[in-house]
């Protein structure tokens, strides 16, 4: 069962990352990124879902990018 519902979720998280609408290609690098570690830690907070100082630090500045809205992301 959990190999089912890894495999549900990846297709839903390259359905994600398809459907995005960014204009640079490293925000959609970005956002796939920062998926999956949300993903692989559903149900932490941001801090201990990237694991560290540095992957944290840019979880937050991509979302505090303007370019990054609702609209783009799905």
């Amino acid at each position: 069962m959990a190999g089912k519902r890894k495999a549900d979720g990846r297709s839903w998280f390259d359905l994600e990352v398809q459907g995005s609408e960014f204009q640079d290609t490293r925000l959609r690098r970005r956002f796939a990124s920062l998926l999956e570690k949300l993903w692989d830690g559903m149900g932490q907070t941001i801090p201990f879902a990237c694991q560290d100082g540095a992957s944290t630090k840019a979880a937050y500045r991509f979302l505090s990018n303007d370019r990054v809205s609702g609209n783009t992301i799905s």
